[in-house]
């Protein structure tokens, strides 16, 4: 997380990540060549398998646009919300609409680790 971070604030990109232990679910907001450039090093990246693109378009207003970047695991306030997403079909077959909503949901329950743009170091 400290490394994405480091890398998101480079280029002004905010966004939100979940994992559960198995598989993890991200959004990168920012302008389309820095969001690109951040895609293209977590693809190329040999510690990642399987990294798919499930949508890259313009949005209007960032959703997670306070925060470099947060992270959500499993817990105890966010084991429903997880439970209910795997439970609900094939993580990997879900679309960016049904992505965005768990992460919001997440946020709104709260994440484990969140590094706001007001902050400029990561301890």
């Amino acid at each position: 997380m400290d490394v994405a971070v480091r890398k998101n604030q480079s280029k002004n990109i905010t966004g939100a990540l979940a994992y559960n232990g198995e598989y993890f679910i991200q959004v990168l907001e920012g302008e389309r060549d820095d969001v690109w450039d951040i895609f293209q090093a977590i693809f190329s990246d040999k510690r990642h398998i399987d990294v798919t693109l499930n949508d890259f378009r313009e949005v209007e207003e960032r959703l997670f646009g306070n925060w470099y970047m947060a992270l959500a695991t499993r817990n105890q306030n966010t084991d429903s919300l997880f439970e209910r997403f795997e439970r609900e079909g094939n993580i990997g077959e879900r679309g960016a609409t049904e992505m965005l909503h768990f992460l919001t949901k997440l946020s709104e329950v709260g994440f484990d680790r969140i590094v706001t743009q007001s902050q400029r170091s990561v301890a």
